[in-house]
C-alpha cells in the first residue's frame, strides 16, 4: 500500500507539471515556426512571473467562493473599486506603498461584506445578486475618488507592489493564507461540506449565513491584495456595463484548471500551475499579435473546451489506465 501511495503521488505530480510543460512546448513550437525568437527567453519569464502574482492572488480570491459553489460576478468590480479607492486616499494623505496595501485590503473587505450582507438578507440567487452589485460597484467608480480612474504606473515610489520581488511576496502570502484557511481550519472543512450539498450541510448544523460572511471576509482580503498589484501594474479606468466581468473571466479559467489539478496535489499548487499555464499561452498569443480580440478568444476557447472534455472523462481515463496496468502485471506473472 505504501508503494502504491508513492506511485500515485509521483503520477499525480507528473500529471500536474505536464500541463504547463506541454503548453510551453506547443507555444514555443508555434512561435518559432512564425519567426519569433524571444519566446522562452529570460524577458518572457520575467514578464510571466510578474503577471503570475496578480493571476494567482486574484485566483485565490475567486476560488474562495467557488469552493462553496458560489460564482461571484462582482469579484472584478470589487477588486477595481477597492484599488481605485486605495490609490486615491493614499495620494490624498501622501502615503506610501504600505498604506496603499492596507487601504486596498480594508476597502476590499468592506465592499465584500456589503456583498455578503446583501446576499444573505435578500436571499437572491448568487448570480443575480452579484451581477446587480457588480453594476453598483462599477457605477461607484464613476462617482467616487474623483471619478477619473487612477494611474500610478509612473510613480515608482508607490507602485512597488507591481514589480519584483514585491509582487511575488504578495503572491506567496496569498498562497499560504489560502491553503491554511482551507486545509487547517474548521471553516475549510465546512466549505467542503457546503460545496457538496448546502441543504444537507445546513441540516446537520452548519450555519450557512456565518459561513458566507466568513468566506467574504477571506475573499475580500485576497481581492484587496490583488487590487494592490493591479493598480500598481495598470492604468485603472472607470467601469460600466459589466466591463469588470472581462477582468473576472481573464482569471477564472486558471481557477477551474487549478481546482481540478488540486485534486491531485494541493489545491494551491493546482491554482498556481493553472495560472502559469494560462500565462504561457497568453504570452505566446501576444507574441504572435493575438493578445486580445477574436483569435485570442478562439484559441482560449479551444484550449478550455479541450481541457473540460478531458477532465470530464478523467474517471474513465483513470479506469482504463488502471485496467491496462493490471493486465500488464498479470501478463508479467504468467
Amino acid at each position: 500500500m505504501k508503494c502504491m501511495n508513492s506511485k500515485t503521488m509521483v503520477r499525480n505530480i507528473a500529471i500536474t507539471i505536464c500541463l504547463p510543460i506541454l503548453m510551453f512546448v506547443v507555444m514555443y513550437t508555434i512561435t518559432k515556426s512564425n519567426g519569433i525568437d524571444y519566446y522562452g527567453q529570460s524577458a518572457m519569464w520575467k514578464a510571466i512571473f510578474r503577471n503570475l502574482g496578480m493571476a494567482v492572488t486574484m485566483g485565490c480570491g475567486l476560488a474562495m467562493q467557488l469552493r462553496h459553489g458560489r460564482f461571484d460576478f462582482s469579484g472584478g468590480a470589487t477588486m477595481v473599486l477597492a484599488g481605485t479607492l486605495g490609490v486615491y486616499y493614499t495620494q490624498q494623505f501622501n502615503g506610501g506603498p504600505m498604506m496603499l496595501l492596507a487601504l486596498c485590503v480594508v476597502f476590499s473587505v468592506i465592499i465584500s461584506m456589503i456583498t455578503a450582507t446583501v446576499y444573505v438578507t435578500s436571499k437572491l440567487p448568487i448570480i443575480i445578486c452579484t451581477i446587480m452589485l457588480a453594476l453598483v460597484y462599477e457605477a461607484l467608480t464613476l462617482v467616487l475618488a474623483g471619478g477619473n480612474g487612477v494611474n500610478i504606473m509612473a510613480n515608482v515610489g508607490l507602485n512597488i507592489f507591481g514589480r519584483e520581488p514585491y509582487t511575488i511576496y504578495i503572491m506567496v502570502f496569498a498562497m499560504i493564507f489560502y491553503q491554511i484557511i482551507l486545509s487547517l481550519t474548521p471553516f475549510g472543512y465546512r466549505a467542503k461540506l457546503l460545496r457538496h450539498g448546502q441543504h444537507v450541510s445546513v441540516n446537520i448544523g452548519i450555519n450557512e449565513r456565518k459561513n458566507v460572511i466568513t468566506a467574504y471576509v477571506f475573499s475580500g482580503i485576497l481581492f484587496g491584495l490583488a487590487a494592490t498589484i493591479f493598480v500598481s501594474q495598470n492604468k485603472v479606468e472607470t467601469l460600466s456595463n459589466l466591463s469588470s466581468t472581462g477582468i473576472l473571466f481573464s482569471y477564472i479559467a486558471s481557477v477551474y484548471i487549478g481546482m481540478f489539478l488540486g485534486k491531485l496535489t494541493l489545491e494551491i499548487i493546482g491554482l498556481t500551475i493553472g495560472a502559469l499555464t494560462i500565462q504561457l499561452m497568453n504570452y505566446g498569443l501576444g507574441a504572435m499579435g493575438y493578445d486580445s480580440g477574436g483569435w485570442n478568444n478562439i484559441f482560449f476557447g479551444i484550449f478550455m473546451m479541450t481541457f473540460w472534455i478531458i477532465t470530464s472523462k478523467a474517471g474513465q481515463i483513470e479506469a482504463f489506465l488502471s485496467n491496462l496496468s493490471k493486465k500488464k502485471e498479470m501478463g508479467q506473472k504468467t
